[in-house]
């Protein structure tokens, strides 16, 4: 579920540690900047896996054309007595079977948390040794947001930066669980960080008093 979140015990872009140094300040390593107080939008969600290195699809094309000559041609080579060629075409298609199916799980995306603030978003991998994979700035161009349900807790989110005379870049399309009441109210937050105006008046959002965002909001926990 969505939840708010302070400054981080690690930079988002560089994994500097932040830890004693007075907000609101810039990491010592990167320059990345970080403030004090409720200053993030956390999502936990599975980002949408890209097509993969355009290598890949003519690697499977020739292994699928060499997989099906080889059956046709099996028996023929076995009964000329050059047995050897069709095993060696054997191996080298299966060692080239696994070898892509072994670099397709490598590439393969799990479960992150996708850590939202006025700079940019943080990937971080849940329950991996990485404290983040990818920090993307928004740069030039504000990136447009869009939210869909697709059911009762599960909804889209996919954010596209538009710059004039270029190709709309996608930063982020992704699955995460959010009731439907609360899309819009996610919304509105991320759009809040993105235009750089922070979550300080995040209490004129409506629908947020009554969100799944309070169980994270320290104003009204500890009186912040």
């Amino acid at each position: 579920m969505p939840s708010l979140g302070g400054r981080p015990e690690h930079c988002l872009s560089c994994g500097y540690p932040l830890e004693g140094l007075p907000a609101p300040g810039a990491c010592p390593e990167c320059g990345l900047e970080f403030y004090g107080g409720l200053t993030m939008l956390q999502i936990a969600g599975v980002a949408k896996r890209g097509p993969g290195p355009a290598w890949r699809k003519p690697v499977w094309v020739v292994l699928f054309i060499g997989t099906f000559l080889w059956i046709q041609s099996a028996a023929l080579l076995w009964m000329m007595g050059v047995f050897w060629i069709s095993l060696l075409l054997f191996v080298s298609l299966v060692a080239g079977l696994t070898a892509m199916g072994v670099t397709a799980r490598q590439g393969s995306v799990g479960s992150e948390y996708f850590a939202i603030t006025c700079a940019g978003f943080g990937r971080i991998p849940v329950g991996g040794k990485a404290r983040i994979t990818e920090f993307v700035r928004w740069g030039e161009g504000t990136p447009a947001v869009r939210i869909e349900r697709v059911g009762k807790y599960w909804a889209k989110i996919r954010l596209v930066r538009k710059v004039p005379d270029a190709k709309p870049e996608v930063l982020l399309d992704a699955g995460f669980r959010c009731p439907a009441e609360d899309l819009q109210v996610v919304e509105q937050l991320i759009v809040r960080l993105i235009s750089g105006e922070g979550l300080e008046d995040r209490d004129s959002i409506p629908g947020y008093e009554k969100s799944v965002l309070m169980a994270s909001d320290v104003r009204y926990h500890q009186g912040a």
